[in-house]
């Protein structure tokens, strides 16, 4: 029987953690029986009550920051490699909570640096392997907080890397703008509506705004092209998510149905 699972990600402090912790109390409202796996081996904070499955059970980026002499973001690489080649340690868990707690749904935590999804293959390896050998239906959820929508420069970074993820992870995908219980603390410092951001409509007008900056004026071109590739896709667009909201979280799982 296949189970179901989700795959937040997004940059440090997008709310990834408090996501999963808010899903999994909806799902299990409506009768699902869900897990939380941790996959962010540096995560010293878990605002979840029960984590299920801890990565750091496995290995811990601490000490192999300390072991081996590495940096935050060397450790993390190192860690998620070395989850990549003993991936059988999860996939086994995974089947004893399908098979001896009846669990049909999982809530992958993982971390945000970028690099693992654009500059390595690591995560991509995994995600296929979880859905061939331990027969997961993945779904994958970028989460994006509101206040990058407060600057033009970023939005389109954001734009960027968000379509990145979208290619490079081969799954099926939905993003998200996070902490929409924050709106109203940055409404008044969005260059457009919501709408505008959400539906990512006519990118010229972002480039707009870009031109009003001195500073970033100097990379017009830069960004236009980089606009130009994202509309030439014409993949993009995001779903405003307060996960506290049981609203919200009813047309967040109603978009992955």
């Amino acid at each position: 029987m296949p189970m179901f699972g989700q795959i937040a990600l997004g940059p440090p402090g997008s709310g990834k953690s408090t996501f999963c912790n808010g899903m999994k109390q909806f799902l299990e409202a409506l009768g699902r029986r869900v897990i939380i796996c941790n996959l962010d081996p540096a995560n010293e904070y878990l605002p979840y009550e029960t984590c299920d499955l801890d990565i750091r059970q496995l290995i811990d980026s601490r000490d192999v920051s300390k072991n081996l002499n590495l940096g935050p973001n060397g450790s993390l690489i190192y860690c998620l490699d070395f989850l990549e080649h003993n991936l059988k340690w999860l996939i086994n868990r995974l089947a004893h909570f399908r098979d001896k707690m009846n669990a049909n749904y999982v809530l992958f935590d993982f971390p945000g640096q970028i690099e693992l999804f654009t500059h390595k293959n690591c995560l991509r390896n995994i995600l296929r392997r979880l859905r061939k050998e331990a027969d997961l239906q993945l779904v994958t959820l970028n989460l994006v907080d509101i206040h990058y929508c407060t600057d033009a420069a970023k939005f389109i970074a954001v734009l960027l890397t968000s379509l990145n993820t979208m290619i490079r992870l081969e799954t099926p995908h939905l993003n998200i703008i996070s902490k929409m219980d924050l709106y109203e603390k940055f409404c008044d410092r969005m260059p457009f509506n919501l709408d505008y951001f959400a539906d990512v409509l006519d990118l010229k007008y972002i480039l707009d705004c870009i031109d009003d900056d001195p500073f970033l004026k100097r990379f017009k071109e830069m960004n236009s092209l980089i606009c130009e590739t994202i509309e030439s896709y014409g993949l993009l667009s995001f779903v405003p998510l307060n996960i506290q909201s049981s609203a919200d979280g009813l047309l967040a799982v109603r978009q992955l149905a």
